[in-house]
């Protein structure tokens, strides 16, 4: 069982740790879960499988491959308690991904019509069952150049599941000044699956760029790059 992080903090719920990774050795983990508000609230977990789509990203569903416990309960102000997260499912040749949610229920009390408005917090907690056997290759696809847009698709093709941290688009002139540098914010790549990133190029420098690079860099630390000669422009038909 590997705990990453230290807590995520939410609207008065502590949760700890931000994500849980079990392996064949330690199956169960334990998520601790604190009530820092200053009344008594309810909770339910629940959890869901978790896949991802390369332009919508996340799409979660229904499983009754995680079990936890206890699913429903009540903590006072400045109470904690330990949920026991596992799997029913056997670990096999790729990672599976869950996502354990934690939502705050509607007190038990009716609200009265003076009462305001109150905003119930659900957060989630990546679950990944990792793999018998790591295999990490990651692969970036070509630069596709669109109207006012440029375009790189990530590629995991490993069977366990990475992050990107950021992806930054460089354009160089003639000659190779920079002219201008962009950047999109990462997310997950599960194991064989993709993300598309789009980053913008300026309308009105556009016609100038002789040279494309990305950079997408992991959380591991690990920068994979792609470049692409422009010697007519970037603009495609802008």
């Amino acid at each position: 069982m590997i705990l990453l992080g230290v807590a995520l903090l939410a609207a008065g719920l502590n949760v700890s740790p931000v994500q849980v990774r079990l392996t064949p050795e330690e199956s169960k983990a334990l998520v601790t879960i604190r009530n820092d508000g200053s009344a008594e609230t309810r909770f339910q977990v629940t959890a869901t499988a978790w896949d991802e789509d390369a332009v919508k990203g996340m799409v979660l569903t229904p499983t009754q491959d995680v079990v936890f416990f206890p699913a429903l309960f009540a903590l006072k102000a400045g109470e904690t308690r330990n949920v026991r997260v596992g799997v029913t499912v056997p670990f096999g040749q790729v990672e599976r991904t869950y996502r354990v949610f934690i939502e705050e229920l509607p007190p038990r009390e009716k609200p009265s019509a003076t009462s305001s408005v109150r905003v119930l917090t659900r957060v989630g907690i990546p679950v990944f069952v990792a793999p018998l056997k790591t295999l990490n290759d990651v692969k970036l696809s070509a630069i596709a150049v669109s109207p006012g847009k440029v375009a790189v698709d990530v590629r995991n093709a490993g069977n366990e599941h990475f992050r990107v941290d950021a992806v930054r688009l460089e354009a160089m002139a003639q000659g190779g000044a920079k002219m201008f540098e962009k950047q999109a914010p990462g997310w997950y790549v599960l194991a064989g699956g993709h993300k598309k990133y789009e980053l913008e190029v300026p309308r009105e420098e556009c016609s100038r760029v002789r040279r494309l690079i990305i950079s997408v860099k992991t959380e591991r630390e690990e920068i994979y790059q792609q470049a692409l000669d422009t010697p007519g422009g970037a603009c495609s038909g802008v």
